[in-house]
């Protein structure tokens, strides 16, 4: 789904100069206007426009994974359900449901 997304963006700013330079200034209210979704509480939106003397390299966010021990005590109980905040980034998940 996210790879769709930032498809889309990339050609929408490829092909609108104007939605491109609102889209550097201010992601977050540019992606808000032109598709309606707006960006998770406590998340944050960053545009980087490559310039042709530059290579940008995105790095993904590290894949480790921080569990309290209370988590890991829940784990290890053999509980089947474990809500997506308590695994995974909560500001990239819903915590209110289980994820699959």
């Amino acid at each position: 789904m996210r790879q769709g997304i930032e498809t889309t963006i990339r050609t929408d700013s490829e092909n609108d100069a104007t939605f491109r330079a609102a889209l550097v200034a201010d992601p977050a209210a540019a992606v808000a206007e032109r598709y309606g979704m707006t960006i998770p509480e406590g998340a944050s939106l960053r545009v980087v426009e490559e310039q042709p003397d530059e290579i940008i390299l995105v790095l993904p966010a590290p894949s480790h994974v921080q569990l309290s021990e209370a988590e890991l005590a829940e784990i290890s109980s053999g509980a089947d359900t474990i809500l997506c905040g308590t695994i995974y980034n909560s500001r990239s998940c819903d915590t209110s449901r289980p994820c699959y």
